[in-house]
């Protein structure tokens, strides 16, 4: 393939942007030598994002062992603007807004109304557009496969029309998978290359970072790990499968058997928890069968892309901390070795957080367009 000069340097500058946001502070001079990148190049392009104000100047290294002068320091300016991430659930929207560092401005949860969705999402992203900081970029985070930008498919709510809120905004909008933005927010806030979050939620999500990058597979649906059968002609499933594994393991299929054992109209976590942790055996032995299942689940995951650890992201693991712990004890195959499943730091903000780091990446890898 043909590269103009044009192209490449725009890769270059890029490149270079990149590098800094991530090894700050840094001199020119170590810019191109881990970049490879020669002198003049480099300070010809970081004069460049100077001007545009995407990085600063702010002090003097050390020079070196023969003297000479200190070299300047650069740094990016994560100030140069700020990022949006909206997450919806089935019966609430989380958003917020961050600098470029991912420093929070700012974050807020309502209601969510499934017949007024995209009113409400036009709402949210007007208030929050009249606080006078630049916005660059605003992900939201769905309940359903997406992939090239695009919402495939939603179980839980309608919001295929999200689209259309590019049209009303100077800052683009990205939509993204729930699961895959929790995943992003681990990958990037512990460094890790390879890891995976699941999220058990009113479905059951799985994303999975290869490289530091979303895998998304052919069509986007990589990590619908919910939409795996566990139980030949089992529960019916809205995907249209039978005994999908989030037919068993999701927040709602723990509540509605909860109630069922129970004989209840209305439950919630809580109340599962708080029996649980007084000993209740009914509910003790439900915890006991959803963990099984969960554990099967995980072990086929882990199977399948051999990765070496996973985020759980749930209200249930938030309340019972202990669940990460019984999963690890029941995945005894001798080809997992040294997993690690983490209750997820970040708990119901995961894919919130991960939205807003993924809008910063988004302007990283754009900008050119900026």
């Amino acid at each position: 393939m043909y590269l103009s000069k044009s192209n490449v340097r725009l890769a270059n500058v890029k490149s270079i942007l990149n590098y800094i946001y991530t090894n700050q502070p840094i001199s020119r001079a170590e810019i191109s030598v881990q970049t490879g990148l020669n002198k003049a190049s480099v300070s010809e392009i970081t004069r460049e994002l100077i001007n545009k104000k995407f990085i600063l100047e702010t002090g003097s290294g050390n020079s070196t062992d023969v003297g000479g002068r200190r070299p300047i320091l650069l740094e990016f300016n994560h100030k140069f603007g700020t990022v949006i991430g909206i997450d919806i659930g089935v019966n609430s929207i989380r958003y917020r807004q961050c600098y470029l560092n991912g420093d929070l401005i700012t974050k807020d949860k309502k209601s969510s109304d499934k017949v007024n969705l995209y009113n409400q999402i036009f709402e949210i992203l007007t208030e929050i557009n009249k606080n006078k900081k630049k916005v660059l970029a605003c992900t939201i985070s769905v309940q359903g496969t997406t992939f090239d930008n695009k919402i495939i498919f939603t179980p839980n709510y309608n919001v295929l029309d999200l689209e259309n809120l590019n049209n009303h905004f100077s800052f683009p909008i990205l939509l993204e998978n729930e699961a895959n933005l929790a995943a992003f927010a681990h990958s990037f806030e512990y460094s890790e290359s390879n890891s995976a979050s699941i999220t058990l939620r009113t479905g059951v999500g799985s994303g999975i970072i290869f490289d530091h990058q979303i895998y998304y597979g052919f069509s986007g649906a990589a990590g619908e790990l919910g939409h795996t059968i566990v139980y030949p002609n089992g529960r019916d499933c809205i995907c249209g499968n039978k005994g999908c594994l989030e037919q068993y393991i999701s927040e709602k299929a723990l509540i509605n058997d909860y109630k069922k054992i129970k004989n209840l109209s209305n439950a919630s976590v809580k109340n599962i928890a708080d029996d649980f942790h007084n000993g209740d055996s009914e509910t003790i032995d439900l915890i006991t069968n959803f963990t099984d299942v969960l554990a099967i689940g995980i072990n086929n995951f882990f199977l399948l892309y051999d990765i070496p650890k996973m985020y759980l992201v749930s209200n249930i693991s938030s309340i019972i901390p202990d669940i990460s712990n019984i999963i690890t004890s029941k995945i005894t195959n001798v080809f997992i070795q040294n997993i690690e499943i983490i209750d997820s730091p970040f708990s119901k903000d995961a894919s919130a957080y991960g939205a807003c780091l993924f809008s910063i990446n988004y302007f990283l890898d754009n900008c050119d367009k900026y």
